[in-house]
Order: C-alpha cells, then sequence, then structure tokens
C-alpha cells in the first residue's frame, strides 16, 4: 500500500504524465503516420514542460497568464455599472 504523501502525486505513464496515455491509446487504436506524428508532438511537449520543472496543470495556468497579459480587470465591460444620467432638469 503507497504511503499517504504520494496521493497528491499525479500518476505517471512510464517517465511522463499519465495524460499522454489518451494519445498513445488514440494512436493505437488509429496507427497512421499523422497519429504517430501527434503522440511523438504530445510526448516532446510533455517533457519539454517537466524539464523546465512545471507539472501539466501549471504549465496550463502558465500559458492561460502569458496570453492573457498582466493587468486583468476584475469584471468584464458587459457587468461594469456605467453612470446613468437621468436628465432631471427643472419642469419649469
Amino acid at each position: 500500500m503507497a504511503h499517504w504523501r504520494h496521493t497528491f502525486k499525479s500518476p505517471r505513464f512510464f517517465m511522463f504524465d499519465a495524460r499522454v496515455a489518451i494519445f498513445l491509446i488514440a494512436f493505437l487504436l488509429h496507427i497512421r503516420g499523422w497519429t504517430l506524428l501527434v503522440l511523438i508532438t504530445v510526448l516532446g511537449a510533455f517533457y519539454a514542460v517537466e524539464r523546465r520543472g512545471y507539472d501539466f496543470k501549471s504549465a496550463l495556468r502558465a500559458i492561460r497568464v502569458y496570453f492573457a497579459g498582466p493587468v486583468r480587470p476584475p469584471l468584464t465591460d458587459d457587468k461594469l455599472t456605467r453612470p446613468k444620467d437621468y436628465d432631471r432638469r427643472p419642469l419649469f
């Protein structure tokens, strides 16, 4: 039985994250050149991510931060309230 401290670790498939198994199964079910190329590309991407010290979830988070930019407003434009002018003028 595994020690309790190993329960939070991500599952591994040989030396890669277990999410690679999805692409491996897809390749084994549909053996073509392009699926082999996709599998090798995904394996290379996972290897490069892990060499930089990220796990898969934090790498996706870093990519999202890269595309979102340094400043993210707390509310989107459609949720911001604009000042209202009721055009209140005296009647007479």
